[in-house]
């Protein structure tokens, strides 16, 4: 399946350079118009990552990797996730 970017959807990275938090304002109308759009939901998983969501960002990935398991920046924004998640358990114990 070949994957068209949104590159009107800027990234939490974009964000953080124009000095804007929070949801961008194109997203949550493309995830309302396409809600399985793997690109989409990548940029999603990242701001809620970035909010510290961890949990939700966990599930956003997994979600992507359902709809499309060639997405490689879900597998590594996963794998980056649940690291943080182990470490995050090991220093509240």
């Amino acid at each position: 399946m070949r994957r068209t970017p949104l590159s009107a959807l800027p990234s939490g990275n974009a964000l953080k350079g124009q000095g804007k938090r929070g949801e961008p304002c194109l997203l949550p109308k493309a995830l309302a118009a396409k809600p399985d759009f793997p690109d989409a939901l990548v940029n999603l998983g990242n701001l809620l990552h970035e909010r510290g969501e961890l949990d939700e960002a966990i599930a956003c990935c997994e979600h992507v990797l359902e709809l499309d398991a060639e997405v490689s920046e879900a597998h590594f924004n996963l794998a980056t996730l649940q690291g943080r998640g182990r470490l995050r358990r090991r220093l509240l114990l």
